[in-house]
């Protein structure tokens, strides 16, 4: 029998996230506090901004439907030049951020 993988929303990918982020505000604190290394008040923010901004972007990605313009960019790319498929991509990525 074949193993599968469970497919996961673009929505619940983005509340899961969510709960990361709230997790790391909740830890990254005591570990500045306690000076272990790698956790410094910048290296904490980065973290938790870089998790946030992939939760935004995947946010919009849903409510504005641009995966799936994504998803059929890319699968038109048999039939489009490379030059077209990189612009495609651009078009939708420059709409998400």
């Amino acid at each position: 029998m074949k193993d599968t993988q469970p497919v996961f929303s673009l929505t619940d990918q983005a509340q899961c996230l969510h709960r990361g982020i709230r997790m790391r505000y909740a830890v990254y604190p005591g570990k500045v506090a306690q000076r272990k290394p790698g956790f410094t008040q910048a290296d904490m923010d980065r973290e938790i901004g870089l998790m946030q901004a992939a939760a935004d972007t995947v946010e919009k990605m849903v409510k504005n439907g641009q995966f799936r313009q994504l998803y059929e960019a890319v699968g038109a790319a048999g039939q489009l030049a490379m030059p077209e498929l990189a612009s495609q991509i651009a078009l939708v990525l420059s709409q998400t951020n």
